[in-house]
């Protein structure tokens, strides 16, 4: 259904469970850009994936985001990724 199933995930509100976790509220960005960075920092030090994979992610992700705009996730709607997907297609 989704793209990028694993950026879908990280953007869930969940509490955190550790200092390293929480973050100030009023310095908190719910845009695509500030989530693929804490889904970077996700690949590296919990999922410990490579740099290649974290490249490829970060490329990929970075193509929806030129595309789409940064703007916020729960802005986000099934037809932004269907149209994104058939610009992919005609490239």
């Amino acid at each position: 259904m989704f793209i990028f199933p694993e950026l879908i995930v990280m953007t869930k509100n969940k509490k955190a469970t550790s200092s390293t976790e929480k973050y100030n509220h009023a310095q908190y960005h719910n845009n695509l850009s500030s989530h693929l960075e804490r889904f970077v920092n996700y690949l590296q030090y919990t999922k410990n994936a490579s740099e290649r994979t974290i490249e490829n992610y970060t490329l990929r992700i970075n193509r929806f985001i030129e595309y789409i705009g940064d703007i916020e996730v729960d802005k986000i709607k099934m037809i932004h990724i269907q149209d994104f997907r058939t610009h992919l297609i005609k490239q």
